[in-house]
């Protein structure tokens, strides 16, 4: 009788292990589902471009490098204490597996939106890898109830190209004009820019609307515009190219 139990037991194990044996593929399968990790971003430079009304969407732009191709970008949250006039931002990316990784840097930018802010002079802090004393965030008062004070081409793309001869640069912005009412069209007037204390260039390609009598015979039709300007001042080997846009966000770009 004892042997009969001993004999059912062993099977019994036998039988466990084979079920263990059944479940090791899929259980590095979930492993490797599981997901990438979080960890704080690799932030190098923050940017706070200067011009905001305490009426706009004031923005601070993040700037890095990703060690590799198993980076990406992830979640950025920030809280502001509107008693102290400080805002901290926490920047995090998704780390995956390194087992197939091109190790070569690849740069970064995320922009933080905060809304509207009251006027004054604020605190960006950015935790993370970053350390580094906090940096000031100037919002001035707007001068009337509209969104901007100007009119604002839709900006899609931008460039900043050396001047053919000499050591300047110039700026190209291209996009496309919004469907405009019968017999009016837009018109890019202007591009204004001027390099902030945190060397970041601030592009402002103003634009009006115009009525048919002012308006080109092509212009009616054509709604892809790109148009240059000249930049006066002498630019870092390093810059951000933020352009403030009609839909009262902004497009950047880092040039290196």
């Amino acid at each position: 009788m004892k042997k009969i139990q001993f004999l059912g037991l062993s099977l019994m194990a036998l039988g466990a292990l084979g079920a263990l044996a059944a479940r090791a593929p899929n259980a590095v399968a979930d492993d490797a589902e599981a997901g990438p990790v979080k960890a704080s971003a690799p932030i190098q430079r923050v940017f706070v471009p200067d011009g905001f009304d305490d009426n706009d969407n004031v923005e601070v732009i993040l700037h890095g490098h990703f060690p590799n191709s198993c980076m990406k970008s992830g979640p950025v949250e920030f809280d502001v204490n509107r008693d102290l006039r400080v805002i901290s931002i926490r920047s995090e990316v998704y780390v995956y597996s390194p087992d197939a990784c091109l190790q070569v840097e690849i740069p970064f930018i995320q922009k933080v939106s905060l809304g509207n802010l009251e006027e004054g002079v604020w605190k960006i802090e950015v935790g993370g890898n970053l350390r580094r004393q906090p940096l000031p965030l100037v919002v001035r008062h707007a001068k009337s109830a509209a969104p901007d004070e100007v009119l604002y081409a839709p900006v899609e793309d931008v460039l900043l190209l050396p001047e053919p001869q000499g050591d300047g640069h110039r700026v190209v912005v291209s996009g496309q004009w919004p469907q405009a009412s019968a017999g009016k069209c837009f018109e890019l007037v202007r591009i204004e820019s001027y390099l902030g204390k945190d060397h970041s260039l601030v592009v402002l390609p103003i634009a009006e609307l115009k009525n048919e009598g002012e308006c080109k015979s092509s212009d009616v039709r054509r709604r892809v515009f790109s148009s240059s300007a000249p930049v006066a001042e002498k630019l870092p080997q390093d810059v951000l190219v933020h352009v403030r846009v009609l839909n009262g966000e902004s497009l950047n770009k880092f040039f290196e």
